[in-house]
C-alpha cells in the first residue's frame, strides 16, 4: 500500500509539472456589401483556433508557446498557420520568437475596431506582411514603462530585415508608445522604403469614451505619413464609435455599433468607406455575428 501511495504521489507531481494547455478561438458569419455596384455576400466568413501552452520552469521562469490556425477571407481562403510564438519570461523580462503579421503602432489609434472588410490592414492605408521576429521586452523600468528591441524579417525573403527599438508607457487611463524601425540596405533596395521610420500612438480612457490617435512617418521618399484616430463609447451592452486613417489619398472611415448578446457573442453593424486614390471612393456595409470561445 505504501509503495502504491508513493507511486500515485509521483504521478500527481509529474502531472502538476506538465505544461498547462488552453484552447481558444472565434467563428464569424456576416452579410457584406462593398460599393453600390458590387454583389452582396452572406455566409461564414472567418474562423480561428489558438492553442496556448505554458510551463512554470521554476526560479521565476516561465515558457509559453502559442500556435494559431487562421481561416480569414482577407488573409487566405484556406486554413493556414497564423500568428504563433514561443517565449521565455522572468524577472529579466521576456524573450520571444514570433511569426506574425507585422505590426504598425499607428494602427493603435483606431480604438473602436469597426468590422469592415477593406481599407485597414490590406494595403490601402496599412500593409502587414508575414514576418519572423525575435524580440526582447524589459520588465517595468519604472511603474508603467517598458522598452523593447527586436529584429524582424519578412518571412518569404529573409534578407529583408528591420531593426526595431521602442517603448510603451501606461499610467491609469493613459497609454502611449513610440518606436523606430531601421531597415537594412536589402530592405530599402527591395521595397524602395525609407531606411528609417517612426511610429507612435496615444490612448486615453476618459470613462465615457476611449480615444486614440496614431502616427507613422512616410514609408517611401515620395510617400506620405499616416495618421489614425478613433473613438469608442460604451453604453451598457451597446458600444458605438468610429475609426479613421489616411496616408495621402489613401484613406478609410468606418463607424458602427456593437451589441453584446453575451460576454462571448457580439453583433456588429458597421458602415464606412475607403479609397486608394482621390477619385475611387467605395462604400461598405457589414453586419457580423461574432462568437469567441
Amino acid at each position: 500500500m505504501k509503495k502504491t501511495l508513493i507511486a500515485l504521489a509521483a504521478v500527481a507531481v509529474s502531472s502538476a509539472a506538465m505544461a498547462q494547455v488552453t484552447m481558444s478561438g472565434y467563428i464569424n458569419m456576416q452579410y457584406n456589401k462593398a460599393s453600390s455596384t458590387a454583389a452582396s455576400t452572406l455566409g461564414m466568413n472567418d474562423a480561428g483556433l489558438t492553442f496556448t501552452a505554458s510551463e512554470d520552469l521554476g526560479n521565476g521562469l516561465k515558457a509559453t508557446g502559442v500556435f494559431n490556425i487562421d481561416s480569414l477571407a482577407d488573409r487566405a481562403a484556406n486554413a493556414l498557420n497564423g500568428d504563433s510564438s514561443i517565449s521565455l519570461s522572468g524577472g529579466f523580462g521576456t524573450i520571444a520568437s514570433t511569426r506574425a503579421r507585422s505590426s504598425h503602432m499607428a494602427s493603435s489609434g483606431a480604438v473602436f475596431g469597426a468590422s469592415i472588410g477593406k481599407g485597414f490592414n490590406d494595403g490601402v492605408v496599412f500593409t502587414r506582411s508575414e514576418t519572423q521576429t525575435i524580440s526582447y521586452t524589459s520588465p517595468e523600468l519604472v511603474p508603467g514603462l517598458r522598452v523593447a528591441v527586436a529584429e524582424s524579417r519578412v518571412a518569404a525573403t529573409q534578407s529583408v530585415k528591420t531593426n526595431v527599438i521602442g517603448a510603451t508607457y501606461t499610467a491609469g487611463a493613459l497609454s502611449l508608445g513610440v518606436q523606430n524601425k531601421s531597415l537594412n540596405d536589402a530592405a530599402v533596395a527591395a521595397t524602395g522604403q525609407e531606411d528609417s521610420q517612426t511610429e507612435g500612438f496615444v490612448r486615453y480612457n476618459a470613462g465615457v469614451a476611449l480615444i486614440g490617435v496614431g502616427y507613422g512617418s512616410k514609408q517611401t521618399a515620395t510617400g506620405e505619413a499616416v495618421t489614425s484616430y478613433g473613438v469608442s463609447v460604451p453604453m451598457g451592452a451597446f458600444t458605438v464609435g468610429f475609426d479613421a486613417a489616411s496616408r495621402g489619398d489613401a484613406e478609410f472611415m468606418n463607424y458602427g455599433v456593437r451589441y453584446a448578446l453575451s460576454k462571448r457573442t457580439v453583433l456588429h453593424v458597421s458602415k464606412g468607406s475607403f479609397q486608394t486614390t482621390a477619385t475611387n471612393d467605395t462604400d461598405q456595409t457589414r453586419i457580423r455575428l461574432a462568437h469567441s470561445f
